[in-house]
C-alpha cells in the first residue's frame, strides 16, 4: 500500500494538477502572461487563507506569509480582496 501523502506533497501534487489544467486551457492570445496570470491567482489564494486563519487580522497575516503589512495592504488593494475575512 502507499504511504499517505504529507500535507507539503498533498499541496505539490494539487498544484502540479491545477497548473496542468491552466496551461492545457490557456488561450495563445490571453492579453497577461500565464506566468503573471497564475502568480496573481496564487497570491490571491494565499492572502485569503492567511486572513482566515487569522480572523482577518491583516498583522497576523502579514507576520504569518512574511510579509511587511503595508506590502499586504498593497496586495489587498490592488487584488480587491476583502480584509473582513
Amino acid at each position: 500500500t502507499d504511504a499517505p501523502l504529507s500535507p507539503n506533497a498533498q499541496l505539490g501534487k494539487a498544484a502540479c494538477a491545477a497548473l496542468h489544467h491552466a496551461l492545457e486551457n490557456t488561450p495563445d492570445s490571453a492579453d497577461e502572461s500565464v506566468y503573471h496570470h497564475i502568480v496573481s491567482i496564487v497570491e490571491t489564494a494565499l492572502i485569503d487563507e492567511a486572513l482566515i486563519a487569522t480572523n482577518g487580522n491583516q498583522v497576523a497575516a502579514s507576520s504569518l506569509l512574511g510579509l511587511h503589512r503595508t506590502t499586504l495592504r498593497k496586495n489587498l488593494s490592488v487584488r480587491k480582496i476583502d480584509s473582513d475575512a
